[in-house]
Order: C-alpha cells, then structure tokens, then sequence
C-alpha cells in the first residue's frame, strides 16, 4: 500500500507543481497581489512621536468649488508667487489630464514655469481613470509610455506620475526612471525624482543613473526590484498636515489662504506661518485630478509627499519574491511527506495552520521590518495541495480496503466452499 499511496501522492505533486508554475509565470493570481497589505492595522503606519525626522516636505491644498483646470493653473500661478516668496525650495504642479493646448493655457504654464523652482507632473496612472487600462496593463513594461503634459508646445521642467497605492493607502510604489515619452521617445524620470534633483541644484543636464536595481539621483539611491518599481510604505506623520491650504470663494473666483485648526479654531496666516514652509518642497493638491466623473480616492499630494519623502529620508520597503518558485517546489513536497505519513485530518490540520502561519509572516514582516514578502502564490500552493493530496490519499485508502474486503470476500467463499467439500467427503465415508 505504502509504494502505491507514496507513488499516487507524487503524481499529483508533480500536477500541483504544474499548476502553481504556470499560475505564478502567467501572474494568474494578480487581482490578489500585494492584498494581504490590508490586513496590517492602520495605526502601525503613524508615528505622531517618532524621533525620526520629518523630510523638507509638504502638501498643499488648493480647493475650488470648479472643475476648470484653466482656473486651476491660474490659482497655482498666484499660490506660487507666494510660495516663491516664502522661500520654497521646489514646487511639485500637477497638470490635469483634462488640460486643453490652447494658447491661455500655454501662456499660464509658462508664467508658472518661470519661477525656475516648479516641477510639473502629469496625472496619475491610475486605473480606471487612466485611459481605462487595467492595473496588469499599467504594470507591464511595454505599456510604460506617457505624453507630455502639454504636447511638446511649452519648454518646461517635468516628470511622469507614475505613482500607485494599494486600496488603503498603506502600500506606494513608482517606476523612477523608466517611463519614455510617447512622441519623442526620450526617457522621463518620475516628477518624485525631477523635484529630488531640483531641491538639490543638479542641473538639469545632470544624470539620472540606471542601474539593474538602483536609480541614483545626485546623492540618493532608489532601490528597483525585478518589476521595475521603487516601494514604499505609508509613514504618517505630522509634516503631512498642511500648514496653510488655498480655497475659492464660494461666489466668485477670488483666492483665499487659512491655515490648521486647533482646538476647533482655524488658525490665522502669517509670514510666520508661510515661513514654516521655506527651504522645503511643496506639492499641489488638487480634488480634480481625475480624467473623468470619478473621483480620485487618493490626493496627488498626499501620494507624492510621501514618496519625495521617502528618497530624501531613504524610507524604502525592500521586496523579497524572487525564491517564489524554489519555496512552492519546497511546500509540495513537504505537504506531500506530511499527507503521506500521518493521519489525513491531522495533515489538513497541519497544512491549514501553515497557511495561516506563512500570511502571519508576511504581514509581520511588512509591519515590523519593511520587508515586503507577498505570499499570494505560496498560498495558493498551500490551499491546492491541502485540497488535492488528502482527497488523493482518502481515494487510494477507499479503493485499497476495497480490494482488500474484496479479496477477503473472495477468500471467505472459496473456504467455504472447501468446508462444504470436506463436509460431503466425510459424509460419505
């Protein structure tokens, strides 16, 4: 029995190793990617009392009861004469994907252009609002293309949003420096980087280095996995609250500034309160940087604060998925030693607690140690072979004791019958 169980457990092994290869070469499991990020508690991402420093970084907030993005680049040119004033270091000016190329709005861009510390952004690549492609297709590197924010008509500082988040905000990831540029087919670096290398004065011819897994930028270092991107992970602190925002009148279209609230009170601005701001970056949020009715859930700012941070404060999650392949063959064939020699819902036990086991891992890794291991297709792995290996070994034993109550039976009428003919002998004699 042992060789013929030992024998079935192995074929169907080598069927589940089939399987998880071509689910994990094909990513057929994407749509579960990266999820178990959920999972970690919210409060494990702020540091309201860090000892750590907080990175020369702010959002700032540009309300208006309109959706005009015409309007919209004249309030950024009033926000930053005054943010130039202030001593801003860079000023990071997402375009908005609704953006028309006509001569006003050229001339807007230009004015802003010319307070030499702006860097402009195109929108998001977010999925659905960008083009309607898929995440999976947004991810491939053959679609990673994007148009310049305004056609090539205007000379100006600029970088790709490339930028995703995970439906919580918990998880960031970019593509620094592998973006090329639709009509010209020049490389363009992540905004994130173009305002890292504004707000250290590299010129603009200096270089952007790629290597295989780092982007260096003057004295930062990016780190890139295998997929092309750069991760970060949430850290929420105190510099993500904004110290002034901007907000249009309700009837008219005149520009307003107010500060924080304290304690209920909206605080007053002051030169000291625009002084807060001097010798840092600042990035422009706006609610209306979507391509269409859909609300975008996350603010371009606050995506973009914690990623410009992340470079100067070298707060990256380091990924670890390249041993998947060689961990999946390793739990095949320990699920299958254990579904061979133990009790079958001893083994289902066992295999159920190191699924459990393997996502507690993860997610303690992430939260504690910014180790980002996603465990989707071990996982899988895991579940096919916790159904598939004791239904194979519960089949082998059902048909091995039949044949063997077979056999019995066989054996129990042929002495039977050998009785009867001991019996009729003896009976004649």
């Amino acid at each position: 029995m042992n060789i013929n169980l030992g024998v079935r457990l192995f074929a169907w092994s080598i069927v589940i190793l089939i399987v998880s290869v071509l689910v994990l070469t094909f990513r057929g499991l994407y749509p579960l990617e990266l999820k178990y990020i959920d999972l970690v508690p919210i409060r494990s991402f702020i540091h309201p009392d860090s000892s750590a420093p907080d990175p020369p970084v702010r959002e700032f907030t540009l309300w208006s009861n309109q959706d005009s993005p015409e309007q919209y680049l004249r309030n950024v040119l009033k926000v930053a004469a005054k943010l130039k004033k202030a001593g801003v270091r860079v000023i990071v000016v997402p375009v908005p994907p609704t953006t028309t190329l006509d001569l006003k709005t050229q001339d807007l861009v230009r004015s802003i252009g010319t307070y030499n510390n702006v860097v402009f952004g195109d929108a998001l690549k977010t999925s659905p609002a960008f083009q309607n492609n898929s995440e999976k297709e947004l991810d491939a590197q053959d679609n990673w293309w994007t148009e310049h924010p305004m056609n090539n008509l205007v000379d100006m500082d600029w970088g790709v949003s490339s930028a995703r988040a995970n439906s919580r905000s918990t998880l960031f990831r970019f593509v620094p420096n592998q973006y090329r540029e639709f009509t010209k087919g020049y490389t363009v670096p992540d905004v994130a980087l173009q305002a890292v290398k504004k707000f250290e004065s590299i010129p603009d011819n200096g270089v952007i280095t790629q290597h295989f897994n780092t982007v260096t930028v003057g004295p930062y270092r990016v780190p890139v996995w295998e997929d092309g991107f750069a991760y970060v992970k949430a850290f929420i602190g105190p510099y993500l609250n904004d110290p002034i925002y901007a907000f249009t009148a309700p009837m008219g279209d005149s520009l307003r500034y107010a500060g924080q609230w304290v304690r209920g009170r909206e605080q007053p601005v002051t030169d000291s309160t625009w002084a807060t701001l001097s010798g840092k970056i600042v990035v422009i949020s706006w609610p209306f940087m979507t391509t269409g009715a859909k609300w975008q859930w996350i603010a371009y700012g606050r995506v973009y604060a914690q990623l410009i941070g992340a470079i100067l404060m070298n707060r990256f999650v380091h990924r670890y998925n390249q041993w998947d392949l060689a961990i999946v063959f390793l739990m095949i064939i320990l699920a299958g030693a254990l579904v061979f020699s133990v009790r079958t819902p001893l083994a289902v036990t066992f295999l159920v607690i190191a699924q459990g086991f393997v996502l507690y891992v993860a997610v303690w890794l992430f939260k504690s140690h910014d180790i980002l291991y996603d465990p989707t297709y071990v996982l899988f792995t895991l579940a096919l072979s916790t159904a598939v290996l004791p239904v194979a070994k519960m089949s082998h034993e059902r048909g091995y004791y039949k044949k063997q109550f077979e056999i019995a039976e066989e054996n129990a009428a042929l002495l039977e019958k050998k009785m009867k003919e001991l019996t009729n002998q003896k009976r004649k004699v």
